[in-house]
């Protein structure tokens, strides 16, 4: 892979993508922000708001809001190099499994074999995506979540942090599901739900 990379974004969220980026071995040459921003804690070069580039080559969306992560991506995914995966040496991903790309694997996670990660989603520090799982476009799986087997995870959606997810559960599209709940049972989509069991709120 051509090692230098670019980000679209540059705050908390970002720091995690830049790191395991690093990690991963590729040189982060700037960043595209509506400004420059006055703390640059990884000492990044401004490339300006991504509207003024004319070619964005190895570029990685570093946003953490599923939403807004997801309206860059439509508005200039064209002349975008989208190909780019960021994984931390740290996770474990199985071969078995299919990342899609514009996806953050971040430090210990664990992907299982058969797992399905969509387009431009997250799946944070200690995660666990056990075996034949699915998760949708644009989606978050925060910290320490744990989906059992066979789970599926609409896209837009944001499982909280330490949430276990029971085996063979279907949760919907546009779901946030609150931290340290337990689903026992299917989420329809456009709900939030917590507790546990997890119910909607």
């Amino acid at each position: 892979m051509e090692n230098t990379l670019s980000i679209i974004g540059y705050g908390g969220h970002s720091y995690v993508c830049i790191d395991a980026a690093i990690k991963q071995g590729y040189k982060v040459e700037g960043y595209y922000e509506i400004e420059e921003k006055n703390f640059n804690p990884f000492g990044l070069k401004y490339l300006g708001h991504d509207n003024q580039a004319v070619s964005l080559k190895n570029t990685f969306i570093s946003i953490g809001d599923n939403l807004v992560r997801q309206e860059v991506f439509k508005r200039i995914y064209q002349k975008m190099n989208t190909e780019v995966k960021i994984i931390h040496p740290s996770s474990f991903v199985s071969d078995l499994a299919t990342i899609n790309e514009q996806v953050l694997v971040c430090a210990s996670a664990t992907i299982n074999p058969l797992a399905k990660i969509g387009l431009g989603s997250i799946i944070n520090t200690g995660s666990i995506i056990e075996h034949e799982c699915e998760i949708g476009e644009f989606s978050h799986v925060a910290p320490n979540a744990t989906l059992c087997g066979n789970v599926y995870v609409g896209k837009n959606t944001l499982v909280g942090a330490n949430t276990t997810i029971l085996p063979n559960i279907k949760i919907g599209q546009n779901v946030i599901i609150g931290s340290g709940s337990v689903v026992t049972k299917d989420i329809p989509s456009n709900t939030k739900v917590i507790g546990i069991p997890a119910k909607s709120i």
